[in-house]
């Protein structure tokens, strides 16, 4: 959710899939929010498997049941969370 919801605000895909994919998870009683800071997730996400050098791999949403693969720079990590945390 908060992936998707930070690749609408920074326009990684044409619509903001965020809602569909919070029902969806409220539907499976999956969580929709976290309690954790932009910073916090950043920080974990660092560890990753899928980060490489100075760039990570993010999931992003292009359509419904289509996901694409986008490596963002990690000095953008935070930013991009914090936009979906907002």
């Amino acid at each position: 959710v908060i992936i998707s919801r930070a690749a609408y605000k920074c326009s990684f895909c044409d619509e903001n899939y965020a809602d569909i994919i919070a029902s969806l998870n409220k539907k499976y009683s999956l969580p929709v929010s976290t309690d954790f800071s932009a910073s916090e997730l950043s920080s974990a996400a660092m560890a990753d498997k899928k980060r490489t050098g100075d760039k990570i791999k993010l999931i992003i949403p292009e359509a419904l049941g289509n996901c694409v693969i986008k490596s963002v720079p990690t000095s953008e990590l935070e930013k991009i969370i914090g936009e979906g945390l907002c």
